[in-house]
């Protein structure tokens, strides 16, 4: 099929995800200033903090470490009310507590002599402190902790701790709530992350939400281990565009956890020094059903992709999401797909529904791999529009793609209702496996009431496609070679069926069988009511050799009928019941002799007499 794909050829690359570190040490408890328990509401300045009991007048305390002495006063369910200033060195929340600023002008902002002695804690329960957080969160799994209308600032911070592998702007450890409306930026030093949620092996639940992060070394927001509940919208994460130094994800969600990821914009992330893609939506080993709808990602190198490396079920709906990587179109930037998800772990299996999404100008836009032995895929893909005409002539690029590289693994597809109009470089629809890597697997595929027009091959069959229907489809103006349905040597055609689709004003031929076995490709409408051309007799798009086209239709589907390739004109005094074929000739033994055998049950004649 001419070039081989870049994504077809990517199959051994692999996001590189925040992996686990491992638990925290405990907090270090904080010695009250005041003997009471501290008031409903705290208020904070850079010099100092107050509370404002009610009914009596406030009580001012000047410390250098303002914000932290007010958490360490203040009691579960208290406010903390943070005002404008700047505030350095680390803090510490271990009560259920509401954090609360004046937006940006309210920025933790340590120094790097404040981060030279941060405390440090682990990401995962029975773990080593690794990770130096300018926020940590580590109240409990019964309680709950708000921080909102604040910035977080790691800009004068160029390293940490010995022992520390990560630097965090905010980390929740085993304890729910809610970061609302939060700034992270300039965390750029030993693998940073802007928000990361640990369930310290607790069952907890967190909302992120309407945060902006930029500026981060390699995550912007992190959702991690089993027992976490995240949800994730309506955050703007900015990555650092393609970088050769790491791979970066926008958000994440793995090693157990689950959740929703919703209305989010991810954009400027991807990898340049391979082996490894930046993703924009990342999961990776999660529980549950992840749902990922309306988010809008753009100039990602993965989009939104899903990749299992252990054993188990997963599933996960993305709807309703934009992806575009229309500003990758001519830069150097390798295996960039839009929607993609992929098995790694002999026995993982993934249940994916992906419909109503846009992508636009991905080398792949829709895929799914099955790379292990003993590894599935279920795949409902419906409803989406793929284009890629913003790619360069001659890039290789498809669509939608499906496809096993290990024996025993399989997928079952079904891709119905989407436009491919727009076409580009390569191949609408594409399943199985290319000739250079052998068969391997299986793939079973509807491919049903898809418009395809614009790319090289219309739907194009490789290596490991098994059962596959293509019905009800239209495909036109495609143009390869062999391009309206291209089949390449080696595939095995007995279970491939292409009825009742619309092909026409593709370049060179509406159907090529390059395999061995003759297919079946009868009940369609080639563009003329003649039939095909090629091997046919038609004026319609071309048929190959192998390729059984007869009876096709005399109109578009669904309002053609089923014609053949020869008229005959009735003697005088017949009685036609049905004629499922035309014979070569008008005499009773010519019109028996081709459906002897074939049609018996169904088909009856009588010559009439008098």
């Amino acid at each position: 099929m001419g070039k081989i794909s870049a994504i077809k050829v990517a199959v051994v690359v692999v996001a590189l995800v925040m992996l686990a570190s491992v638990a925290p040490a405990p907090v270090v408890p904080i010695e009250r200033v005041g003997a009471s328990p501290g008031p409903s509401e705290i208020h904070v300045s850079p010099d100092g903090w107050w509370d404002a009991t009610a009914g009596e007048p406030p009580v001012a305390h000047l410390t250098p470490t303002p914000l932290q002495d007010a958490i360490g006063n203040a009691s579960d369910g208290d406010i903390i009310i943070v005002h404008e200033g700047v505030y350095t060195g680390q803090v510490i929340i271990d009560k259920a507590l509401t954090l609360q600023g004046f937006g940006d002008a309210t920025v933790i902002k340590p120094t790097q002599d404040n981060a030279s002695n941060f405390q440090l804690f682990a990401r995962k329960a029975g773990g080593a402190a690794n990770t130096a957080p300018i926020i940590v969160v580590q109240a409990g799994p019964e309680k709950e902790v708000t921080i909102k209308d604040l910035k977080v600032d790691g800009s004068l911070v160029s390293s940490v701790p010995p022992g520390a592998n990560s630097f965090v702007g905010i980390l929740y450890l085993g304890t729910g709530g809610t970061i609302d409306s939060v700034t992270i930026d300039g965390l750029l030093t030993t693998q940073s992350n802007g928000i990361y949620l640990s369930s310290l092996g607790e069952t907890v639940a967190v909302e992120v939400k309407g945060c902006i992060i930029s500026n981060f070394l390699k995550n912007g927001i992190t959702a991690n281990y089993e027992g976490l509940t995240a949800s994730i919208h309506n955050n703007v994460v900015i990555g650092s565009g393609p970088i050769e130094n790491i791979a970066q994800n926008g958000i994440q969600i793995g090693y157990g956890a689950t959740g929703s990821i919703f209305e989010n914009e991810v954009s400027n992330i991807a990898y340049t020094g391979g082996d490894w893609i930046a993703c924009g939506i990342l999961l990776f080993d999660w529980s549950g059903t992840v749902t990922i709808t309306g988010n809008i990602v753009t100039d990602c190198q993965g989009g939104i992709i899903g990749q299992t490396w252990s054993s188990g079920s997963y599933k996960a709906i993305v709807s309703g999401n934009t992806v575009s990587a229309t500003g990758f179109a001519d830069q150097e930037v390798p295996y960039v797909t839009g929607i993609g998800f992929s098995t790694w772990a002999e026995g993982a299996s993934i249940d994916a529904t992906i419909t109503g999404n846009t992508v636009t100008d991905c080398q792949s836009g829709i895929e799914a791999h099955a790379m292990a032995s003993g590894s599935s895929c279920k795949a409902i893909v419906s409803g989406n529009t793929v284009s890629a005409t913003g790619l360069a002539e001659g890039a290789s690029c498809v669509g939608i793609y499906f496809a096993t590289w290990a024996e025993g693994a399989s997928i079952d597809a079904t891709i119905e209702g989407n436009d491919l109009t727009g076409g580009g470089p390569g191949d609408g629809i594409a399943t199985g496996s290319i000739s250079e890597y052998g068969p391997a697997g299986t793939v079973n595929a509807l491919i049903t009431d898809n418009e395809i027009s614009g790319w090289q091959h219309g739907v194009w069959l490789g290596l490991t496609s098994n059962e596959v229907a293509i019905t009800g489809n239209t495909i036109t103006s495609n143009t390869a070679a062999e391009s309206g349905i291209h089949i390449i040597s080696g595939v095995d055609v007995s279970n491939i069926h292409v009825n009742y689709n619309n092909i026409e004003g593709n370049l060179e031929y509406g159907v090529f069988n390059n395999a061995t076995g003759t297919l079946d490709a009868t009940l369609n409408w080639w563009g003329d009511v003649s039939g095909p051309s090629g091997v046919g007799l038609g004026a319609g798009d071309a048929v190959s050799e192998n390729v059984n086209y007869e009876p096709w239709l005399d109109a578009p589907f669904p309002g053609g009928k089923p014609v053949f390739g020869k008229l005959i004109h009735l003697h005088r005094g017949w009685n036609l019941i049905s004629l499922p074929v035309i014979p070569a000739s008008t005499g009773i033994s010519d019109i028996l002799e081709p459906i002897e055998g074939k049609w018996s049950e169904i088909w009856s004649y009588q010559i009439a007499r008098g």
